[in-house]
């Protein structure tokens, strides 16, 4: 009760043993001021021993932990400088200041 602060939540997942996020529901309810977390009827049947740790927020605020996109990168193509060492520029496929930039030198 009184979680006036979860009134904005637009993600929720939990992560398994595979860390692959998978999607949970939410509910906020106004009266009670209660945010609840089911399981989506993709995945009803959740096991409690196969929670790794449960994410959920505002995703204009916060990191959202439930997409894929958020902890990857895209690539643009390979500077080659010579035969012994190729630059990967790598950025943030998320478009927002979650990651950093990278520069990967092989």
């Amino acid at each position: 009760m009184n979680a006036e602060d979860l009134v904005d939540t637009d993600f929720a997942c939990y992560m398994g043993l595979n860390l692959q996020p998978i999607k949970l529901t939410q509910d906020y309810n106004q009266f009670t001021k209660i945010l609840t977390l089911k399981p989506t009827s993709a995945n009803p049947d959740v096991m409690f021993k196969d929670i790794g740790f449960i994410k959920f927020g505002n995703s204009k605020v916060d990191p959202n932990f439930c997409d894929a996109n958020t902890f990857s990168y895209t690539t643009d193509t390979k500077d080659v400088t010579n035969d012994h060492k190729w630059i990967y520029n790598l950025s943030p496929k998320s478009g927002k200041d979650t990651l950093k930039p990278l520069v990967a030198v092989f």
